[in-house]
């Protein structure tokens, strides 16, 4: 097992500690610092599944099953590695879009949440009584377009020539996990006109793959020019 596949495989028992303990926003939390293509090639299966049983907890049944069913379509028969890496990068999308739909109590934002995230060893996480947090799911007008966006996207690569995701090479501190930026998603800013969005992710994009920075400097360019 890689050393990432390991970061992830604590991560995971990690959150389910938290869920658990009735600490269902930070649970969620720890499974959208893990979003990467390479997590969903090693690990989507059991990402889907966990998130589904934080969801049902917080009481949207409806949500829960949703991403059941995602899950058996992504993961249902993938067998081939062209297909796992395709898997992959719809599934790495489809929970870029979906975990930041879900809201939380603005009284949750001051509560104080203790625990070792600098460590990989971490001690088990006592029981605590804490109140039940209701969680809702809210979807806008913009998140509906935004997933049949996404929708559209996945039926596109189902037919497209993706190379094999290699599993990533470093391990991402868990200390400070910033969130994954791909060009597809800042593709899909680009295409629904968020142009501030879409600069700030070919940014990123240039900081990380200088190789490409020519390129992703024109990207920003032409969009400063639609601004």
């Amino acid at each position: 097992m890689s050393t990432h596949s390991k970061f992830v495989e604590q991560r995971l028992h990690f959150a389910k500690d938290l869920l658990r303990s009735g600490n269902v926003y930070r649970a969620i939390s720890i499974c959208e610092e893990l979003l990467s293509p390479a997590a969903m090639l090693s690990h989507g299966r059991e990402i889907f599944s966990f998130i589904a049983d934080a969801v049902e907890q917080s009481g949207n049944h409806e949500k829960a099953s949703n991403i059941r069913m995602r899950s058996q379509e992504l993961f249902g028969d993938v067998d081939e590695q062209p297909t796992q890496s395709l898997t992959a990068e719809s599934a790495h999308a489809y929970l870029s879009i979906l975990l930041p739909e879900i809201s939380f109590p603005s009284d949750m934002e001051d509560e104080l949440i203790i625990y070792d995230d600098v460590s990989l060893q971490y001690p088990s996480i006592p029981t605590l009584e804490i109140h039940k947090q209701v969680v809702s799911l809210q979807r806008s007008d913009e998140s509906k377009r935004s997933l049949t966006a996404l929708e559209e996207l996945a039926k596109r690569l189902e037919h497209a020539k993706i190379p094999v995701i290699e599993e990533e090479k470093t391990l991402p501190s868990p200390s400070f996990m910033p969130s994954v930026v791909t060009e597809t998603m800042a593709n899909i800013y680009e295409q629904q006109g968020a142009f501030a969005q879409a600069i700030k992710a070919y940014q990123v994009l240039a900081r990380n793959n200088p190789e490409k920075l020519e390129y992703f400097e024109s990207k920003i360019a032409q969009l400063r020019q639609r601004q």
